[in-house]
C-alpha cells in the first residue's frame, strides 16, 4: 500500500470538529417576583384601606332617634275655684253659711231704698245682684235669693210635695216653678237643728246658683 495514501485515508478518517455549545444565559429565580407581586398587592390593599378611612372620618355620624317616653300624669288637674276669693256669710244663731261675690251684701229688708244688712242671728237673709253695700236700691231687687228659718217644725208634707234632693249635706225637698213675676223659680224646703228653713229663687241667675252651692250648715 502507498504510504502517501495510507496517510491521506488516515486523514479522511479524522471526526469533523463540533462547534461550541453557547453557554445559556442565567434566569433570576422566581421566588423574587412573587415577592414583588406580593408587595404589590399589599400596598393596594393599604391604600383602599386608608381612602376608605378618610371617607368614613368625612361623613357625619349617623344619629339614631331613640324613642323619648312620656309619662302620663296620675294627679287629677285642679280646677280652679270661682268662689275662692268670695266673702261668707255665717249666721250662728240658725247654723248655716254660704258665700257671695265681693261688693254684693246680705240683707234682710230695706230702709227707704238702702238695704238693711243681716246680721250673725238675721231669721230672714236675702241675697241679690242688684243689691250692693252702701248702695241706694232704686225700686228695689228684681232677681234674688232669699233664706227664711221658721222654727216651727213637724212640716214634713211641705217635703213631701217636691222632688227629693241632697241640700246642705241634708235630705231636701225641690219645687219647681216657672220663674216669672207670677211664680218663683224653684223652693228648697229643708229641716236641720230643729228648724225649718225656705230656701226662695224667684228668677234663673247664674250668679245666684253660685251662691246657693255654698250654702252648708253648720256643724
Amino acid at each position: 500500500m502507498d504510504p502517501q495514501n495510507s496517510q491521506f485515508s488516515t486523514l479522511n478518517q479524522v471526526s469533523p470538529i463540533a462547534p461550541p455549545t453557547p453557554t445559556p444565559t442565567p434566569l433570576p429565580p422566581k421566588s423574587s417576583g412573587v415577592l414583588v407581586t406580593l408587595i404589590i398587592i399589599l400596598l393596594v390593599l393599604i391604600l383602599a384601606a386608608l381612602g376608605w378611612w378618610y371617607r368614613q372620618g368625612q361623613r357625619a355620624p349617623e344619629v339614631i332617634a331613640e324613642p323619648i317616653a312620656v309619662e302620663t300624669a296620675t294627679e287629677p288637674i285642679a280646677t280652679l275655684d270661682p268662689t275662692a276669693d268670695w266673702q261668707t256669710y255665717r249666721n250662728e244663731e240658725y247654723g248655716f253659711e254660704f258665700k257671695y261675690p265681693i261688693g254684693l251684701v246680705p240683707y234682710n229688708g230695706f230702709v227707704g231704698d238702702r238695704a238693711v244688712e243681716a246680721t250673725a242671728a238675721s231669721q230672714v237673709v236675702n241675697v241679690s245682684p242688684s243689691v250692693k253695700l252702701h248702695e241706694d236700691v232704686p225700686g228695689k231687687e228684681i232677681v234674688f235669693l232669699s233664706i227664711q228659718v221658721n222654727k216651727s217644725v213637724g212640716r214634713s208634707s211641705e217635703r213631701q210635695t217636691g222632688q227629693e234632693i241632697t241640700f246642705g249635706g241634708t235630705r231636701a225637698s225641690l219645687v219647681d216653678g216657672e220663674g216669672n213675676m207670677g211664680s218663683v223659680l224653684k223652693t228648697i224646703h229643708v229641716e236641720s237643728g230643729g228648724n225649718w228653713f225656705i230656701i226662695i229663687q224667684n228668677f234663673p241667675n247664674s250668679l245666684l246658683d253660685q251662691i246657693l252651692s255654698t250654702f252648708r250648715f253648720l256643724d
